[in-house]
């Protein structure tokens, strides 16, 4: 077998392969429509060949520039062989090595494929949930006095959102730094919806954010949150409820009743938040990640 770059004239039988395995990986930019977008102008993505030409395994990077990271959409191979696999990693180690990080979350049931990547000298990060609500009722957000939420604004409030994002993420196990560039292009995302974040502000001072975008999932669009963002002296004030309580009625308001989101499982604050306002567990995943710049 051979590891070729995928070409444009294989790019459909890529993307069949990804419908066809994807519930065996984190399957989080494996939709229709995500995969309807593919380009691999932006996705450097390898594949596994056989000697008749059949595709055996594919590898699929979504690259932060900015930060030399990358983390796999997918890495997969039908076989199950080590041997494999590390032809198509040693493929991304040649032609990336400018990488200093990649990573890659792998649902807990399928613990035969996170053992492949553990004997590649992978490392575990940490653990995830991903939490789904359905239509029940949502209360009202409800904010003392002096807070105001407002929609952000592009090309405007970039800095704002970064700021409260990475001060409340920054101990967080895996953290990277959000940059007002990275901020810019959400609108350019699969997922965007007109007015999609929201800014919380104490008088002139921004405190919190949450971005929601439209997750294409059970065969229909779930409210997808992301980035639920609350500045450490603000928290443990109820004001995250408040703002996931927002975001969830922001979604309704344009037509999708029920929400999606992960969160990490050293976050037992907000696992018992989200708990709490209605949200379940539906999945399990571990994040496994290796250093290239030892």
């Amino acid at each position: 077998m051979r590891v070729k770059i995928l070409t444009e004239n294989r790019v459909q039988d890529f993307i069949q392969y990804c419908k066809t395995y994807r519930s065996e990986v984190d399957d989080s930019f494996l939709d229709d429509e995500e995969l309807k977008n593919f380009s691999l102008h932006h996705h450097p993505t390898y594949v596994l060949q056989s000697d008749n030409g059949e595709l055996k395994g594919v590898v699929s990077l979504l690259v932060n520039s900015k930060e030399n990271i990358a983390r796999f959409r997918i890495f997969h191979v039908e076989t199950n062989d080590i041997s494999d696999y590390q032809r198509l990693f040693h493929a991304v180690l040649e032609a990336h090595k400018e990488l200093k990080k990649v990573y890659l979350f792998i649902p807990i049931h399928h613990q035969d494929i996170a053992d492949i990547f553990q004997k590649m000298q992978f490392k575990t990060e940490r653990y995830a949930y991903l939490l789904e609500r359905d239509d029940q009722p949502v209360q009202e957000p409800a904010f003392p006095d002096g807070f105001k939420l407002r929609a952000f604004q592009y090309g405007q409030d970039e800095s704002v959102f970064c700021d409260v994002r990475n001060a409340a993420f920054k101990n967080q196990i895996g953290f990277v730094k959000m940059t007002p560039e990275t901020v810019m292009e959400m609108k350019n995302w699969n997922d965007h919806v007109d007015d999609g974040i929201l800014l919380l502000y104490n008088g002139q001072k921004p405190v919190g954010a949450v971005r929601i975008g439209q997750e294409f999932y059970k065969e229909e669009y779930y409210t997808h949150i992301g980035s639920l963002s609350v500045v450490p002296e603000y928290q443990g004030k109820g004001l995250g409820r408040n703002l996931l309580r927002a975001a969830v009625l922001k979604g309704r308001e344009i037509g999708m009743k029920k929400a999606v989101l992960s969160v990490d499982s050293d976050n037992e604050k907000a696992v018992q938040l989200y708990l709490h306002e209605g949200f379940q567990e539906v999945q399990g995943y571990v994040c496994l990640f290796f250093n290239l710049n030892q």
